[in-house]
């Protein structure tokens, strides 16, 4: 099984169970931006994914952040 290296991390709370977590991932050779729902799992007070979320190549990184420009414009405060 491939091991996942984490490059960056960076976590956004979003309750006080749940967070948002940005990570840069390398995966066979390969880097992914991994947008990704956690949540702190009741039983053993430990963080876990969820399914919702996104993997996506990291060569789209420029698509992706002109997308989320032009979608700041769209935002009311």
């Amino acid at each position: 099984m491939a091991t996942t290296r984490i490059i960056f991390q960076k976590d956004i709370k979003k309750n006080d169970r749940e967070i948002y977590r940005i990570s840069l991932d390398e995966l066979h050779g390969k880097e992914f931006i991994n947008i990704r729902q956690w949540f702190k799992d009741p039983d053993d007070d430990i963080l876990k994914p969820t399914q919702k979320g996104v993997y996506i190549p990291a060569e789209r990184y420029d698509d992706i952040m002109l997308a989320l420009e032009e979608l700041s414009g769209h935002i009311t405060p």
